[in-house]
């Protein structure tokens, strides 16, 4: 689960010219508007993060218009991303104490605002509750894939590939992106759709049958639906494409093919790129095996000829080079915002090294604040 509330150090305190009476504080790789007094550098903070919805309560009350969402805002020409809190709130729910890097999320009752599985939900399959016995019987190995199907309870099959998420630049420690330092790297667009993974495995024996999977972000929709999942999947024949593919790679017979990527349609996140009828661009391309579980990821720019070739888009490349100084690719890839699908700002864009065996972190991402402020986010 996000960390949406924690307790942070202020870097620094910047003065406002005409502000009498608020500042601005570096919190990491976030700036945020505060009142003047009252944070010195050094102080521990509880930060809350953007799309944090905080509790309805009285010390929260200036957010109410807000409806309690922290949003990126500009306050006297100021981006101010996050909201900064001093550490003695935390006493109006608990008489712990923290240190910086506490996690205070659910001691406060933070919430996430995120449309996007708002909008799964809407248009995927409620999913029962089980009774006690129900889980055991889940959780059998043979039987509890098709009780789980009988059931409608399927959950995203993390045992063959993460759900896609990465992490945000600002909230990185710098130390842990040193060994990147020289390292190949591969810069593609971010692109705002709904997340959506097919996985594909063919028929491998009597014990092994072909297997063909939709997912949603968070759900795997175990039975063809009108979603716009497995809407594409039909109009589009991805499970026939995929089975060319696998065979294309020269994968083995238990090994998975997986593409993730993002769906963009009409009726989904409220259209951004102004497409009339459903596209899908992929950003991973991963293989998995079924009894080892040792997994392969391809690069975009190596897995983009394979892709192209059975027709599938991938998301727009933007660079692929040495990475000298990080400070100097985000900043000119923060200037250079327009997106390459449409005449509109792009959502952001992902960094990755090329290498991804290489040990530590590999990606991450970030959001164009010019996106945030014109989507009210």
């Amino acid at each position: 689960m996000r960390k949406l509330a924690i307790i942070r150090e202020i870097k620094e305190v910047r003065e406002i010219p005409g502000a009498d009476n608020i500042c601005l504080v570096i919190i990491d790789g976030w700036q945020c508007v505060a009142q003047k007094g009252e944070f010195v550098a050094g102080d521990a903070c509880v930060y809350f993060e953007l799309d944090s919805i905080l509790p309805d309560m009285p010390m929260f009350e200036f957010m109410r218009a807000r409806k309690f969402r922290v949003r990126t805002i500009k306050c006297m020409k100021q981006l101010s991303q996050g909201l900064a809190k001093p550490i003695s709130m935390l006493k109006e729910f608990t008489g712990k104490t923290f240190k910086v890097g506490d996690d205070v999320t659910d001691i406060i009752g933070v919430k996430k605002h995120d449309p996007e599985a708002e909008d799964e939900l809407k248009i995927t399959r409620p999913k029962p509750r089980l009774k006690w016995w129900q889980q055991i019987l889940a959780k059998i190995p043979f039987i509890g894939r098709r009780y789980r199907r009988l059931t409608g309870a399927m959950p995203f099959p993390v045992h063959i590939v993460s759900k896609t998420d990465e992490e945000r630049y600002q909230n990185i420690n710098p130390r842990l992106l040193a060994h990147w330092q020289g390292q190949e790297i591969e810069i593609t667009e971010k692109v705002d759709g709904t997340s959506t993974t097919y996985i594909y495995k063919p028929k491998g024996g009597w014990f092994m049958p072909e297997e063909f999977m939709v997912c949603s972000r968070n759900q795997m929709l175990d039975k063809p639906d009108s979603s716009v999942y497995w809407e594409f999947a039909r109009s589009q024949s991805i499970k026939e494409r995929m089975k060319a593919l696998h065979a294309a790679l020269n994968l083995p017979a238990n090994g998975y093919l997986i593409l993730q990527g993002e769906i963009i349609a009409p009726n989904v996140q409220g259209n951004k790129y102004g497409v009339d009828c459903l596209k899908y661009y992929i950003f991973n391309m991963k293989s998995c095996n079924s009894k080892t579980r040792a997994a392969f990821q391809w690069i975009m720019t190596s897995a983009t000829p394979h892709l192209s070739a059975l027709g599938f888009d991938c998301v727009p490349a933007l660079f692929r080079g040495r990475c000298g100084s990080l400070d100097a690719i985000m900043q000119e890839r923060q200037i250079n915002s327009r997106s390459k699908l449409a005449d509109t700002i792009a959502e952001g864009f992902v960094v990755r090294l090329a290498d991804q065996n290489i040990n530590g972190m590999k990606s991450f991402k970030f959001i164009h604040p010019s996106f945030l402020l014109k989507h009210n986010l």
